[in-house]
């Protein structure tokens, strides 16, 4: 068995330690140590004493995994100024522009590229909205891995339907219910390009709000043929959705939290599944002797890509949330 040690500077769910003395945690067959700090920052003395520690570990191979982007700069940022790091950044985040800078640079050895949920949601909308049938559930897995099956399939069967999604003559029109502007930044984008790949066949009505209950009942009213929504509490929204479905307007849900059978469809990112890949990657960086590896996850993680850093902990064998020995 490989022996692979893992430092977890966690932003949420963590438990806290001292700025002098981070929280280090061992696995039951001593094969694997977590080391857990608050959210890292490059002033942080916490975030310092981590790299510190790691440093002092030279004879180890070394690898830092960052979950979001944020992270993973503020991860470098963090080494800057320190006697050559030993590490390598690994990142796990949706595609971007930045993120492939970054690896151009050379500032990350390697990405895990996560897919947003708003692309196949929009898809999935417009499968609904011409009343073809959808699982109640859609795992999406990274990049690295294979795809949905189920969705691709969709996808080939119905490629006319995707291509020209016009109904009854006329332009389709979703309605799009956004509640996290951390996701809606990027879902935004993904939704008008699949607009405008559509060339006019596909007209988004957005609505940015607090209370996506009551966007979601003017929308319906104001004629959508599907609604996508990516937050809010079920107990409140499960009335809207329930008259939205007795009207005939489908709807899509992209929030990590909300549970099947809530909307048509739930769309999710498969965090198991991109956690096993973050792993694999992380075992090719470190080679058969194992090692060290520098897990942060930084404050802008879009909902859901979280998870991911409890997959990747399930995945090289460590148990989240194991006592320390002192």
């Amino acid at each position: 068995m490989r022996a692979v040690t893992a430092v977890s500077l966690l932003a949420l769910g963590c438990t806290a330690c001292t700025e002098s003395r981070p929280d280090v945690r061992t696995s039951a067959d001593g094969t694997v140590t977590v080391l857990t700090i608050p959210e890292p920052s490059p002033d942080d003395p916490t975030t310092r004493a981590a790299l510190d520690w790691a440093g002092s570990r030279g004879d180890q191979p070394q690898v830092a995994v960052a979950i979001g982007l944020g992270a993973a700069l503020t991860l470098v940022g963090s080494a800057t100024g320190t006697a050559d790091p030993e590490f390598g950044v690994l990142v796990a985040d949706r595609p971007s522009p930045e993120l492939d800078a970054g690896l151009e640079r050379g500032d990350f050895v390697d990405a895990v590229r996560v897919p947003d949920p708003a692309d196949a949601a929009a898809e999935v909308a417009v499968l609904l909205a011409h009343r073809i049938a959808v699982p109640g559930e859609l795992f999406l897995p990274g990049a690295a891995g294979p795809g949905n099956t189920t969705l691709e399939l969709l996808r080939e069967a119905h490629a006319p339907t995707l291509d020209a999604p016009r109904r009854e003559g006329r332009p389709l029109i979703l309605g799009v219910v956004w509640t996290d502007e951390r996701s809606s930044d990027t879902g935004r984008a993904a939704f008008r390009s699949r607009c405008a790949a559509a060339g006019g066949a596909i007209r988004l009505v957005e609505r940015q709000t607090e209370d996506p209950a009551g966007a979601m009942v003017d929308l319906v009213a104001l004629g959508v043929d599907a609604l996508v929504v990516d937050g809010g509490q079920p107990a409140r929204l499960g009335p809207a959705i329930r008259a939205a479905r007795a009207v005939g307007v489908p709807v899509v849900s992209i929030a990590p939290d909300h549970p099947t059978g809530l909307a048509d469809c739930v769309v999710r990112i498969d965090a198991p599944r991109i956690g096993q890949q973050l792993a694999e990657k992380i075992h090719r960086l470190l080679g058969e002797r194992g090692g060290l590896v520098i897990s942060v996850t930084g404050p802008d993680v879009p909902a859901g890509l979280g998870r991911v850093h409890l997959g990747m902990l399930e995945a090289l064998g460590i148990p989240p949330g194991h006592d320390a020995d002192r």
